[in-house]
């Protein structure tokens, strides 16, 4: 009852949640003596914070438990305040400006027993990354496993495929391209790292207050402008600019991002060879309004047009053992042409009555087309190699083993409107934060499904039958599916604090359902951490468990003929997570080690199947399984002080048990690897600097991931499974200072405004590896001399691409 009366108090009285606390009135200001707004002033534990005004004032009711203040403010230090030597006075709070190059930062903050971990964004741009996505530094991070596409900004966590992922930017959930079927048809990721302010990041176990996923969550929040500037940067794989500036007296800000990719130069150094033509564009913009101290409303709008036009020419590719060697070569005709546009806008408007509480109501729309349009005819003959080294033909053709031609041809269209509505609440009170919220969706989506494919092998049509012509695939069908979605949650986070320990208990329930199968589904979860405060190393335990549905979208109840299957139910999984943290020194350098071991049940799961980055779902299947596994991640200043490395290694588990629908017995079925199952993946990415100047910065990151299952499609898991070749990939990145805060002091006029200006060499895939994404499954007649009659099936590996170079120019104003 005392709960609901606090909540009358703040929307009818804006009235004083706390009794015994610390009135602290003051103004941040930067060390030039600029007034700060909307820096951040916050307890420790967030649980009691505030932010700053257009003058930088700020008031906050602080109880007496608490011993600081921290500070933060974007592009400067943070900055700790001491309550104990507060007087009472006006308190004038200087922050540090920070211009450097910054150094990529993972790591908890505070006790955190949810276990979402925060993301340094700004140096994204400054990693050597193919892609430039915040989702490279998602791919550093505990949990994430299956990372063996560098040019797909898509990632498999804890044996997770990749709609098991939430992604959020400013509390809007982020739709996925349903038609992407490789990952250099993405284009860019809708996330631009140019307006990027925080990044939180969970691989598991995470709170109610998001949404209905079953492997991790990525929340980001973008910036909000609070002065001008201008910030560019252009490389042989695109460019993109930046503006962010204030107008009426800092009440309206804007931060506005244009980004432009064309990845033609990596895609030359690909093993299929022919015209790429791809151009990935995307406009957004993060507007905000302060109407009063208490009333602002934001809006985010985002325009993005990817196209991927190819016309292959033809393709050589050796595969096999060193004993047995194969030869694969193909010569193409026809072209390709993908085309994927999405428009969002969202506004949110927050009402913050007192520092205390907060209340947010959001209306979003978002509006997709896909199109996947190609005719590609191709030729091809299969040879085995003589693989001896001492004979005068090594490297030649011994035997044809099959000869034959394909024809695939698809004119796919795919639309999709979904709006939504959601509101969130967040109180504090004494040890409390009470969040809750709901969201109401309704999604529209059509498709049209026209594709098919021929084989012809020796003159044999496949599948062969007798005088009959048959298509190998055909899939003709036409879709449409309006789904209403309502769901909400409830969830207290508290904060205990001891002599030697500090608590935090944190438990909710989330709560859905939607008009396709009608599920009403309950969703409890919790979580705990101890933090001993009194010791040295700061040991941190956290327990996290909880229930999380994933109820069925598009893809997951379209069968292979493209129909749907009308009984599909959520999918089910449970979460245990247990983690350990502590910090020590060694080799007199600061280290944090952070373990987590984890298991997963997984109940009414549908199979699938991972090509490249498409998912094909078997809806006539389910599936009961597991995941367990532990990660380790180690961060510190390696290399040198000042300049945070990491590494991190997942050591992982997951496998199925497969039945029919028609048939739930599962007693007789066999536990098979599902297809994320990549046992172990480790990387180390270090940052290094000249020392005593760090104008001169390398950054250096390595990839190490086993072998992932595939099989045959046409045969099954069980009769074809195989492992693919190991991933390992060393990106290098160099970066130099030309023009920076130092030089900045001398000049005045255009020179003087330059905050930053940086010259970046970087080499990819430094070791020129041959890494497979994915087998195209040959089928042949083979020589009726040397095998009969029989139909042979040959797994020919596509492979990412090779060494290259990349030079970037980045400027800040």
């Amino acid at each position: 009852m005392r709960f609901f009366k606090l909540i009358i108090i703040q929307i009818l009285l804006f009235g004083n949640l706390f009794a015994q606390s610390i009135e602290i009135v003051g103004r941040v200001e930067s060390d030039g003596g600029r007034l700060i707004e909307g820096a951040s002033v916050r307890t420790p534990d967030n649980l009691v914070y505030t932010s700053t005004d257009i003058r930088g004032r700020f008031r906050i009711d602080v109880p007496n438990s608490y011993k600081y203040l921290i500070i933060t403010a974007v592009s400067h230090d943070t900055t700790v305040f001491n309550i104990e030597t507060y007087d009472g006075s006006f308190a004038q709070i200087k922050v540090t400006e920070n211009s450097e190059i910054e150094q990529v930062v993972i790591h908890g903050d505070g006790i955190n027993s949810a276990g979402d971990l925060g993301i340094e964004a700004e140096t994204v741009k400054h990693l050597p990354s193919v892609s430039g996505n915040i989702e490279d530094l998602v791919k550093l991070n505990l949990g994430v496993t299956g990372s063996r596409n560098e040019m797909s900004s898509q990632y498999s966590v804890r044996g997770g495929n990749f709609d098991e992922n939430l992604v959020y930017v400013n509390g809007i959930e982020v739709y996925r391209p349903q038609l992407i079927r490789e990952g250099q048809q993405e284009g860019l990721s809708f996330i631009n790292p140019d307006l990027v302010s925080k990044v939180r990041f969970s691989a598991g176990g995470f709170a109610a207050r998001y949404g209905d996923k079953s492997a991790s969550v990525l929340d980001v929040i973008y910036k909000q402008a609070r002065d001008f500037g201008v910030a560019a940067s252009g490389s042989l794989l695109g460019g993109n600019i930046a503006v962010r500036g204030t107008a009426a007296k800092d009440k309206f800000t804007y931060i506005t991002g244009l980004r432009y990719k064309n990845t033609r130069y990596m895609l030359s150094a690909f093993e299929t060879s022919g015209d790429y033509k791809p151009s990935f564009l995307d406009f957004q913009s993060y507007l905000t309004w302060r109407f009063s101290p208490y009333v602002s409303l934001g809006v985010l709008i985002n325009a993005a047009d990817n196209k991927f036009h190819f016309i292959p020419e033809d393709k050589d590719v050796y595969f096999g053992t060193i004993t047995d060697i194969y030869g694969l070569s193909v010569d193409f005709e026809g072209q390709e042409i993908n085309r994927f546009t999405n428009y969002t806008t969202a506004a949110s408007l927050n009402f913050r009555p007192t520092d205390y509480a907060n209340y947010k109501f959001t209306l979003s729309a978002i509006n997709a087309i896909e199109s996947e349009t190609y005719d590609i005819y191709g030729v091809y003959n299969l040879n085995q190699i003589d693989s001896d080294i001492g004979s005068e033909n090594a490297g030649d053709s011994l035997l044809n083993l099959g000869y034959g031609l394909y024809m695939e041809h698809a004119r796919n269209y795919l639309y999709l409107r979904a709006y939504s509505a959601s509101h969130l609440a967040e109180i504090s009170y004494e040890n409390h934060k009470v969040q809750w919220g709901a969201t109401a969706k309704y999604e529209a989506l059509s498709d049209k499904i026209d594709e098919w494919e021929m084989l012809d092998s020796a003159g044999y049509s496949i599948p062969y039958e007798g005088n009959s012509i048959e298509l190998n695939r055909n899939v003709k069908a036409k879709n449409s599916l309006i789904t209403k979605r309502l769901d909400g949650f409830l969830q207290d986070a508290t904060v205990l604090e001891t002599e030697r320990m500090l608590w935090e208990i944190q438990g909710g329930v989330r709560a859905n359902y939607n008009t396709y199968n009608q599920e009403i589904l309950i969703s409890p979860r919790g979580s705990a951490a101890v933090l001993f405060t009194e010791n040295p190393h700061n040991h941190k335990l956290r327990l996290a468990s909880g229930i999380y549905y994933q109820p069925p979208f598009y893809k997951e109840i379209r069968n292979k003929l493209g129909t749907l299957d009308k009984n599909s139910l959520a999918q089910k999984s449970i979460h245990f997570v247990a983690g350990y943290e502590f910090k020590f020194k060694a080799m007199n350098r600061d280290l944090t080690l952070i373990n987590e071991l984890y298991y997963k049940k997984l109940d009414n799961f549908i199979p699938f199947e991972l090509d490249n980055v498409r998912i094909s779902y078997l809806t006539n299947q389910r599936a009961h399984g597991y995941v367990s596994g532990i990660d380790a991640k180690i961060l510190g200043d390696f290399v040198v002080n000042g300049a945070e490395s990491s590494f991190t290694l997942s050591v992982m588990q997951t496998q199925e048990q497969v039945y029919s629908i028609d048939n739930e017995s599962i007693a007789n079925q066999p536990y098979l690897p599902r297809a994320t199952d990549q046992r172990v993946s480790a990387n180390l990415f270090l940052q290094d600097y000249i020392p005593g100047n760090k104008n001169f910065k390398a950054h250096l990151n390595l990839v190490y991931g086993t072998g992932f299952p595939f099989w045959s499609p046409k045969v099954g898991k069980l009769s074809s499974l195989q492992r693919s070749g190991d991933y390992k990939r060393v990106d290098l990145g160099a970066s130099y200072i030309i023009f920076g805060k130092d030089a900045r002091r001398n000049y005045s006029g255009t020179l003087g405004k330059i905050k930053n200006l940086w010259l970046t060499v970087e080499v990819f895939n430094v070791l020129d590896v041959d890494n497979t994404i994915s087998y195209s499954w040959m089928l042949v007649v083979p020589n009726s001399a040397v095998y009969g009659s029989t139909v042979q099936e040959y797994a020919a590996p596509n492979h990412l691409s090779g060494i290259r170079f990349n030079l970037k120019l980045t400027l800040e104003i």
